[in-house]
């Protein structure tokens, strides 16, 4: 173990001279923006259910793992949490998807690798992992297998946004709404979360909200049916 740990330090010294194969990057980055459902079409949504939504963000291809998992490989281990990303990419002209996040742990110096993850029979699980915890790739088979799905994923900046309209229910001559603000490219947990609520005595009706203008044709507790004649 101690020698381990002297040629990991002179690998590390020696840089480029012992450098494994590199990972080539296989996914791209494309920008989104848009407004669902369009402007002046009638829509209906469900109680609980999205009424509009604006956004603009960047996202990308990639694959994220549905479970989690520990396991050994060389004398480390891969660490993989649910929902956990992974990107397209080469390595040694081997197409496999890649973290950005360090999951290979070494014993003697904790997080400090990326690993790189195959189907080699296409069935939607991982069967095998790549480290290179030194000069070299090693592979090795997974067991168990990792189950995974594949899906855009956003990718965080600071000009990313969503902004979306919710239906919460009619009840008692009241129509609740509620508004979501997401920024930056965390659309899991939004930033701003307002609870609205309007006086209807008839229908159809005229909402607004900032500068939005929507026309309600009819709502209960269970639907909404509406025109969004302006967006946020």
């Amino acid at each position: 173990m101690l020698y381990r740990g002297l040629l990991l330090a002179v690998v590390a010294i020696a840089g480029v001279a012992c450098a494994p194969a590199p990972v080539v990057d296989k996914s791209n980055f494309s920008d989104v923006s848009g407004l669902e459902p369009p402007l002046g079409q009638q829509a209906q949504a469900p109680a609980g259910g999205r009424m509009f939504a604006v956004y603009n963000y960047w996202h990308r291809k990639g694959a994220v793992f549905t479970d989690s998992s520990r396991q050994v490989v060389g004398e480390g281990a891969v660490f993989v949490d649910a929902g956990d990303a992974v990107f397209p990419a080469t390595v040694q002209n081997d197409p496999v998807y890649c973290s950005e996040k360090l999951m290979y742990i070494d014993p003697l110096i904790g997080a400090y690798k990326t690993a790189c993850f195959s189907d080699e029979t296409g069935d939607g699980l991982f069967d095998h992992v790549r480290v290179a915890p030194e000069s070299s790739w090693l592979k090795q088979p997974l067991s168990p297998r990792l189950p995974y799905k594949t899906q855009d994923i956003v990718v965080p900046h600071g000009g990313a946004f969503r902004y979306e309209l919710m239906y919460q229910g009619f009840a008692n001559n009241t129509l609740s709404l509620r508004f979501l603000e997401y920024k930056g490219g965390d659309f899991d947990r939004p930033m701003v979360t307002l609870d609205m609520s309007y006086a209807v005595d008839a229908f159809p009706t005229t909402i607004t909200f900032r500068n939005l203008k929507a026309e309600v044709l009819a709502a209960d507790n269970h639907k909404i049916v509406y025109r969004i004649l302006s967006g946020f």
